[in-house]
């Protein structure tokens, strides 16, 4: 297999700490290993980062929802959010409806793919219905 030779001749001021790390690590796995000889890359477990916390993360859930709350009457103030009552959101639906009924073709096409559907629908079961009545 594969097999690395670690050479320890850095002086451990000059070390970076990724570096300082390794040796505590390789010195943990056995301690031949921070003199210079023959190591098998599985014997040094990788170093882990620690994910850094930054912004809302750090937060508390309550105090996340408090400014969450503040957002929302904020927008609300400004006139950028709105809530919808149930005789807006009819009105909405109307206005909505009126402007796809206009296109006629388009109108024509959604009625013929229904009745197409449909007469399927009349023919399948058309099919079913005597295989039943039979048995």
């Amino acid at each position: 297999m594969y097999e690395h030779i670690i050479t320890d001749s850095t002086p451990a001021a000059g070390r970076t700490t990724a570096q300082k790390r390794a040796a505590l690590s390789r010195a943990a796995v056995s301690p031949e290993a921070v003199s210079p000889e023959v190591v098998s890359p599985e014997a040094v477990p990788p170093a882990k980062k620690k994910p850094l916390r930054r912004g809302f993360a750090v937060l508390d859930a309550e105090r996340r929802r408090e400014i969450a709350r503040l957002g929302g009457q904020t927008a609300h103030k400004n006139g950028n959010a709105h809530r919808f009552n149930p005789e807006e959101a009819s009105e909405a639906g109307k206005k909505g409806g009126a402007t796809v009924s206009e296109n006629r073709n388009y109108m024509a096409d959604i009625g013929r793919r229904g009745g197409l559907a449909k007469r399927g629908y009349k023919l399948r079961r058309a099919k079913l219905q005597p295989a039943t009545e039979q048995n």
